[in-house]
């Protein structure tokens, strides 16, 4: 059961990302990402940012590329001092 309501949940997560415009995707996932609860939340929220990556133009993402790289990596470098 746990398991069908994650992959619900990631499924529904993927077609907001295609559907929801790229500014107001990043607003909410990035915090989401940097979240202190961690695990699935921001593993559900990198895998919504990838398919906004892959689902959009690059024009209209790359005006947000410094910002996400930066939480990608801050997120990143917190992990490996666990």
């Amino acid at each position: 059961m746990c398991i069908q309501v994650t992959r619900a949940a990631e499924e529904c997560a993927m077609l907001l990302a295609r559907f929801i415009a790229p500014d107001r995707s990043i607003q909410v996932l990035l915090p989401m990402i940097e979240t202190e609860e961690e695990y699935p939340v921001n593993l559900a929220a990198i895998k919504m940012t990838t398919q906004l990556i892959e689902n959009n133009s690059n024009d209209a993402i790359v005006d947000f590329l410094p910002e996400m790289i930066s939480v990608l990596l801050k997120v990143c470098s917190l992990q490996s001092h666990v």
